[in-house]
């Protein structure tokens, strides 16, 4: 076996890449989110390094942008009187952001700008590294990140940007958590309690509070004492439970969606080494028959002969997935670059190999490649003894090809029905994701069962331009191609996983840009839109100043929260003013609802979300019991059923004196105006962005299409990301096709010298090569196009009730195929040379 290898290095390097490169993606994956959640382990450890008790609100769920209930600062007193409590500080938390020169100070990656109160030692979790901590009214501390991409100094008079507007503050000092310069990009700032209170509508509240036990007394017992004199509304956690839950939450929310996404990436990379592994052992079987048949006739047995087959697959792969495993920390880093330069910043502590990802790695690696050849192995089982001494020996025809249609449409079946269970069954959203991918794999199996079918029709067709540049050339490309069918299929095949993956994309990408702008233009009343920077929740006191500039008619704006409804589960509630957003925004009412029944929208109230109210068996006349995550709850009965696949998703619409009865918060999470008819609306605009910016720059205020193309860009953000992702199948493929080139002109030696001694000049032989590797590349494009359209329409169709629409950007796909030709010329670069340094005589001696 290894001088199996040794004696074929090309047919070897080129298929172990293939591995090589997927096992790499698995490991970097582990490695990055084990950086993640080591680095988060770190930092909050230091975070409540001397805090051994946090007292915090009791909260009934977790739920995003829910604004909790604070608790009494009384309460601090109480704690401090405690046995066994050296230190206890009450601490307020909100968001909010340095303003430098008019200019907000944004975090990196979607990441919250955070604020936390001064804590006296040795509560203080943060080390000054210039300056000192906050303590006169009006002085903040600022986290060293922040302070170097604002350029600001201690001493330096910025902004705040609070809940009651922008504070002018004095920076006092710089400070970073251990090692690290920051949270994951936020930004974080650290005014004093008292200010604190008075900026986030605080007074005589509290957030939080921390305490430090005296010396002798252990967290666990002094968390003991602290809990028995608390209200119902507050809950005791040692520090260290604190810590370890804070962190768990954080890298919880990043690497739930991170890991399985960068899995899915490398699964699709290891799916393109499969199809080369296959078809290389395939060729390579159909190459040795004379080898093999000797072997048998020297007394080898079927298992022999199989596992020498499937032991050069093992040593591939496990050289491969070895070199990989430990490629994955360079892919790591990698990832770290490319996180940062698309604004997602990660924190980074050391770099390690854990030993749960050498085993994965190698584990998965080595299985993919023992299977793939497996198929191969077996039929090199059948060589007969006399294909020894015969010239031109084919391997016998597999016993069940004739019902490969059968089953090939059996898989693609299956395939399509577990990604339409997936769109449309119920049950764990991980379960039905797994289904969908597994669908997805059949799909593609079943496609390059049968590609073979249509290898000739478009080898004639994509062949025909090629013979009109050049006669001799294209028409030899072309019945190479077409030669082995089954072989040029296979090698397609690979081409098509990443081809079909970068269409499916691209056409449910164009599809959900058209949906979420033509909801825009079909709901949106409005001329002017405020979001919070990063979505997220702005001061309510923007919607008065909105509605303060001359030229706005009306401006309405939306509370949002999250509730269990009657107990269970969790819904969105969206708080409005009943008054004016029907003038900004328009639901499509279901049954006899109009935009009458706004004035029937009384406190105890509710109009319901058409998707809710099946998901929860209600209707109108129904009533139901709303519970926030503070615990606060309220009766409310339903007069109105809608439907919005946009702004008011999944939940229920209430007044704004209906949301109060539940939830504490007044931000908002959205807000809209219309231009009174007859005015300049330009000039609105421009004094609208300029009076809300200037008096809350945490807001982004945009006209209607700057809305929208705000939301294309960031859709189109990550389609760069994930294109840059699937690249990896491309580049795996195209080594695919090397290697299959290669193996060809091996197995057409002395047809070559045959073509050089009747005058075939190198120069053709090289675009002979270069035609052949293109039509196949062209091949797997024209799969790609067709199975990725199918996915995305077959997705689409499932998400129509989400408002989601088909459309082809026929432009990209156009590009694609393109791409698909590029592919195919930097595919043929090496075989082509390959095959025009072949000496003539050699080659037509060449056994």
């Amino acid at each position: 076996m290894w001088r199996g290898m040794l004696t074929r290095k090309l047919r070897s390097a080129l298929t172990a890449i293939a591995i090589l490169l997927g096992v790499a993606m698995i490991s970097g994956t582990f490695v990055l989110t084990d950086q993640i959640t080591r680095t988060f382990d770190e930092i909050f450890a230091t975070s409540y390094k001397g805090i051994d008790v946090v007292v915090s609100p009791k909260q009934a769920f977790e739920a995003e942008f829910s604004e909790i209930d604070p608790l009494d600062e009384s309460l601090v007193d109480t704690i401090r009187n405690v046995p066994g409590v050296a230190v206890a500080s009450g601490q307020i938390e909100g968001t909010g952001s340095l303003v430098v020169d008019g200019e907000f100070v944004e975090p990196a990656g979607g990441a919250p700008p955070l604020v936390f109160s001064a804590l006296p030692d040795p509560l203080s979790p943060g080390e000054y590294v210039e300056g000192h901590a906050p303590a006169r009214s009006g002085e903040v501390g600022v986290d060293s990140n922040t302070a170097d991409k604002a350029d600001v100094t201690v001493g330096q008079r910025v902004g705040l940007a609070t809940r009651t507007g922008v504070q002018p503050v004095t920076v006092s000092g710089v400070f970073k958590f251990g090692e690290a310069s920051s949270l994951a990009g936020a930004t974080i700032v650290v005014p004093t309690f008292a200010d604190a209170q008075r900026w986030f509508d605080r007074e005589g509240r509290t957030s939080s509070i921390l305490v430090a036990a005296q010396d002798g007394v252990s967290a666990a017992e002094l968390t003991r004492r602290v809990a028995a004199v608390l209200p119902a509304n507050a809950e005791a956690r040692t520090g260290q439970q604190s810590a370890e839950e804070d962190a768990e939450e954080i890298t919880d929310q990043i690497n739930s969606f991170l890991r399985p996404a960068l899995l899915a990436f490398a699964g699709v990379a290891l799916l393109v080494g499969a199809f080369i592994i296959f078809n290389t052992f395939s060729i390579t079987v159909a190459q040795r028959l004379r080898e093999l048949g000797m072997l048998r006739t020297l007394g080898a047995t079927r298992r022999q002969v199989m596992w020498s087959v499937v032991g050069e697959a093992l040593l591939v792969g496990a050289v491969a997935s070895a070199i990989g495993t430990a490629s994955g920390l360079l892919f790591a880093k990698l990832l770290l670059v490319a996180f940062d330069a698309a604004g997602f910043p990660i924190p980074g502590s050391g770099v390690t190999l854990e030993a749960r990802t050498v085993v994965i790695a190698l584990a998965v690696g080595i299985v993919v490649s023992v299977l793939s050849a497996l198929l191969p192995a077996v039929r090199a089982t059948r060589v007969p003894p006399i294909a020894a001494i015969r010239e031109g020996a084919v391997l016998p025809r597999p016993r069940f090809a004739r019902f490969t249609p059968a089953v090939a449409a059996l898989f693609a079946a299956g395939g399509l029905a577990l990604v339409v269970q997936g769109l449309v069954g119920e049950g764990d959203a991980t379960q039905r994701l797994l289904g969908m991918a597994l669908g997805a794999v059949l799909v593609f199996v079943a496609v390059g069962m049968v590609a073979r079918f249509v290898v000739r029709p478009l080898a004639r067709l994509i062949g025909w331009p090629m013979e009109r540049l050049s006669a001799g050339a294209g028409r030899l490309a072309r019945e190479n191609a077409s030669r082995n069918p089954a072989r040029t299929a296979v090698t397609a095949s690979a081409l098509m996983i990443g081809v079909g993956l970068v269409v499916f994309v691209a056409v449910f990408a164009d599809g959900l840009k058209a949906s979420i702008t033509g909801a825009i233009d079909e709901s949106f009343r409005g001329d002017i839109v405020v979001t919070g920077k990063n979505f997220l929740p702005f001061p309510a006191g923007a919607q008065d100043t909105l509605r303060s500039v001359p030229g706005v008619e009306v401006a309405s704006g939306v509370r949002f929260d999250q509730a269990r409804i009657d107990g269970t589960g969790k819904k969105n509630v969206y708080g409005v003013d009943p008054a004016t957003l029907p003038r900004v925004f328009g639901i499509e009412w279901k049954g006899d609802g109009t935009d009458a029944l706004y004035g029937r929208l009384a406190p105890d109230a509710a109009f319901v979300e058409d998707k809710a109210a099946s998901s929860r068996g209600l209707d109108v006349g129904d009533a139901f019991t709303a519970t926030s995550p503070s615990g606060t709850s309220a009766r409310f009965r339903i007069i109105g059923r809608y439907e919005d696949p946009t702004f008011a998703t999944d939940g229920f619409i209430v007044s704004y004196a209906g949301f109060a009865r539940v939830f504490r918060g007044t931000d908002l999470g959205f807000l809209a105006a219309k231009i009174a008819d007859g005015g300049d609306a330009a000039a609105v605009e421009e004094r609208a962005k300029d009076a809300v910016s200037k008096a809350y720059p945490s807001t982004d205020v945009r006209t209607n299409r700057e809305y929208k193309e705000e939301i294309e860009s960031r859709i189109d953000g990550l389609l760069f990301v994930l294109y840059a992702l699937l690249a990896m199948s491309v580049i795996i493929s195209i080594f695919g096709i090397v290697n299959t080139l290669v193996l060809s002109i091996t197995e057409r030696t002395r047809e070559i010298g045959m073509l050089r001694a009747i005058g075939v000049t190198r120069r053709q032989l090289r675009r002979m090569v270069r035609f052949e590797s293109v039509i196949t590349s062209v091949i797997g494009g024209v799969l790609g196009l067709a199975v990725g359209v199918l996915f995305a329409y077959v997705m689409t169709k499932g998400l129509e009730d989400e408002g989601i629409t088909f459309s082809v950007p026929e432009v990209q796909l156009g590009v694609f195929l393109v791409l698909a030709v590029v592919v195919g010329v930097l595919a043929a670069v090496l075989p082509a040379r390959r095959a025009a340094r072949l000496r003539v005589l050699d080659a037509i001696h060449y056994e």
